[in-house]
């Protein structure tokens, strides 16, 4: 929970934050991986990154989970496959 808290702030900050949300969100969800919101973040933090590529599949699994997790999911799954050209 710990992780997971410690990622939601550094989150919350936006740009520039990313990538150390990232870091704890990671560990959060090895205990969590079935957290639809936790995904939906850590694709987030990956489109943020230069590790555009593995945002989908968080994204996807998001929405598996929780279909509306987010009024951004769709949205940002957009900008990850634009950003790739897939």
């Amino acid at each position: 929970k710990k992780n997971l808290e410690q990622g939601n702030e550094y989150y919350e900050q936006g740009d520039g934050f990313y990538t150390l949300a990232l870091q704890y969100y990671l560990k959060a969800n090895v205990f969590n991986s079935n957290n639809g919101l936790l995904n939906y973040k850590i694709g987030v933090c990956y489109l943020k990154s230069f590790e555009k590529e593995k945002a989908i599949r968080y994204f996807q699994k998001a929405e598996k989970l929780v279909s509306n997790v987010s009024p951004y999911l769709h949205l940002r799954m957009g900008e990850a496959y634009h950003v790739l050209q897939i």
